[in-house]
């Protein structure tokens, strides 16, 4: 591959590895939004009554698209 591009071999890992940082950026990304949604979820549940459905009836909530 690198003979077919004229790529010098050290640009070529380079690129390799900002491509790969730039994927794992964007996965973190991914991972701390579903992180902070969950945060949300716990919070909001903590201020529902204390009965055994409360957490329940919050993710039902959240699963039927009801996010604020």
């Amino acid at each position: 591959m690198l003979r077919e591009t004229s790529q010098r071999p050290c640009d070529y890992v380079l690129d390799v590895a900002n491509q790969r940082l730039a994927e794992l950026d964007d996965r973190l990304a991914q991972i701390q939004r579903a992180r902070d949604e969950l945060q949300t979820l716990v919070a909001r549940a903590q201020t529902l009554p204390a009965d055994a459905g409360r957490y329940c009836a919050l993710i039902e909530q959240h699963a039927g698209g009801d996010r604020g």
